[in-house]
């Protein structure tokens, strides 16, 4: 027994797109776009969307400068193109966002934490680690920063700023401790030396 070669089919390519023809397919979408991303599937909405295609098809190669007439197939294919490059746009954009963000790290945390001189240090330790799980959890939902994120960032903030009020105050503190002894250090050698 022979065996025969399979035969290959392969893709027919188009022609590439070029910036012009995309900017041109954005535009036509545009009016179209309620119809054409609806994610309802019933027959009435299906032929809408055929329809809309179609129009858009006819306007695309009348109004295209290149000359190379586009099939609604290949219109359908380089929207799904465009709209998954956008998407990645997106999304690298948020990742850079989060990568430049300062370190908020447990290990931070609790070397700030380290520092309070309160009694609550642990209670406050742990509100942070569970809203730092809180925000590892949620931040991985989509584009941009998640509510949850932006919350942490506040929270992360005021904890900041009430940490240092604290050695502030405490810096206050020593000074004023220092400089009772300091005044009691010179009653103490003015009453000696006389």
């Amino acid at each position: 027994m022979e065996r025969k070669p399979r035969q290959i089919r392969r893709k027919n390519r188009s022609a590439n797109w070029i910036p012009a023809e995309k900017i041109l397919l954005r535009k036509l979408v545009r009016p179209h776009l309620s119809i054409i991303e609806n994610k309802r599937t019933d027959s009435e909405t299906n032929q809408k969307k055929r329809e809309a295609w179609n129009a858009l098809c006819n306007s695309f190669n009348e109004l295209s400068t290149i000359g190379i007439p586009r099939t609604v197939v290949n219109l359908k294919t380089q929207w799904c193109i465009m709209k998954m490059e956008q998407k990645r746009k997106r999304l690298a954009a948020t990742w850079i966002i989060k990568r430049e963000r300062p370190d908020t790290s447990t290990e931070t945390l609790i070397s700030i934490k380290q520092e309070k001189p309160d009694s609550s240090d642990e209670t406050v330790l742990s509100e942070d680690l569970s809203i730092r799980k809180d925000v590892e959890v949620n931040s991985n939902r989509g584009p941009g920063p998640s509510q949850a994120a932006l919350d942490y960032q506040m929270h992360n903030e005021r904890k900041r700023e009430e940490l240092l009020n604290i050695q502030i105050k405490n810096e206050k503190t020593k000074m004023m401790i220092l400089e009772h002894q300091l005044i009691y250090w010179k009653k103490r050698s003015s009453a000696l030396d006389s």
